[in-house]
């Protein structure tokens, strides 16, 4: 058909009469057309089928769009929890790695304020501060993280303390609750506050009930701390071969073993048991913690099977300072031992300043001859 349109309209010559119009040829509905202009060139127009040149399109949000079968749905699912599984982990690394710097930041700043109250007076602080009568603790108690009150920015605390009183005392009872940034670890699982049972007073025979005593406050809550002043390896109730002790004022020059080479300050973890930064708690003996064990719930590293003995408890001191007398993985760790939240080990300010951490295997008599002041022992840097 195109080669007769093309031969007879334009090889022949034969174009019809248009009036000089343009002039079409073999216009039949569906088949393509060509066009001729005396202006334009030749080109191909493909016509609609007859009948549906006005038929109704279908809107385009009718349309049918592609869409996740359920089987892709779940596959989504199961790679999405797998990445998330893989990154977790990670996740927690870093976010207690943070956790252990923030902790060794805390001790640092504690041992450069233990070592400015050194230079102003002339030795460190007592661990506690007490008087002994009849074999009794009678206090007051404030020990030394409260007398570096001053040196760690908490100036206003210090000075609104009534030190001529024990921490128990009414008087006090407005600093039991209040918190100090740097005595606590984030990492640790304890709780906020401690329960602190109160000593009750014997009422002498004769007396009457409700004299002189009246109501006695039964338990109060104490902000823990997460540090704990060492005393060497001697029970903490006694003169200690260590650092801090009670009524101590330990000089630089007692120091033989070197102040690189004594333990000051390192970490007591909730799940060893309770701390505050008080000082020691007159009448108040440290029971066992409540916090769950590693390898029960709690967060430490280590645990070798044995449950905690809730008959231990430990003297009043124990509240301020604490002793080597077992190794760090020894697990339960005595009521005045030691221990971390951190798996990578336990934190430690030594007399000089310097932070170190100190292995979880390390053996019983390197933390002991890390903990005298005296002890002429050889350790290893």
């Amino acid at each position: 058909m195109w080669a007769n349109i093309l031969q007879e309209g334009i090889v022949g010559g034969n174009k019809p009469k248009t009036e000089g119009k343009p002039w079409r040829g073999g216009c039949v509905a569906g088949e393509y057309r060509l066009l001729e202009s005396t202006s334009k060139p030749f080109r191909f127009q493909e016509s609609p089928p007859q009948g549906l040149e006005n038929m109704p399109r279908k809107p385009s949000h009718l349309m049918p769009r592609p869409a996740f079968t359920l089987m892709e749905l779940l596959l989504v699912v199961a790679i999405l929890a797998v990445l998330i599984g893989l990154l977790l982990p990670a996740v927690q690394k870093v976010r207690e790695r943070a956790n252990q710097v923030a902790c060794q930041s805390h001790l640092g700043q504690i041992g450069l304020g233990l070592g400015q109250y050194s230079l102003a007076n002339e030795g460190l602080p007592a661990g506690f501060q007490s008087k002994v009568v009849n074999g009794q603790e009678t206090g007051p108690g404030w020990g030394w993280a409260t007398e570096l009150l001053p040196w760690v920015d908490q100036g206003v605390v210090d000075q609104k303390i009534d030190r001529s009183v024990s921490p128990l005392d009414v008087k006090n009872e407005p600093f039991r609750k209040h918190k100090i940034k740097i005595y606590l670890c984030s990492s640790d699982p304890g709780p906020e506050y401690w329960d602190i049972q109160l000593p009750q007073p014997s009422v002498q025979p004769g007396a009457p009930a409700e004299e002189p005593w009246g109501a006695f406050q039964q338990s109060t809550e104490m902000i823990p701390s997460r540090y704990i002043g060492l005393c060497g390896t001697t029970p903490v109730d006694k003169p200690g071969n260590g650092l801090l002790y009670r009524n101590s004022r330990v000089r630089p020059r007692d120091i033989d073993d070197g102040e690189s080479h004594t333990l000051l300050v390192a970490e007591k973890a909730s799940w060893v048991s309770t701390a505050v930064w008080h000082g020691m708690l007159p009448g108040v003996e440290v029971q066992p913690s409540t916090v769950r064990a590693p390898g029960l719930g709690g967060a430490g590293p280590h645990y070798d099977g044995q449950e905690h003995n809730a008959e231990r408890k430990a003297h009043p001191a124990a509240w301020a300072i604490s002793r080597v007398d077992q190794p760090l993985d020894s697990q339960p760790q005595p009521v005045d031992g030691l221990g971390s939240s951190h798996s990578a080990g336990m934190n430690a300010v030594f007399a000089d300043g310097h932070v170190q951490i100190i292995n979880t295997k390390a053996a019983l008599a390197v933390l002991q001859a890390l903990a005298t002041r005296a002890g002429g022992e050889l350790v290893d840097d």
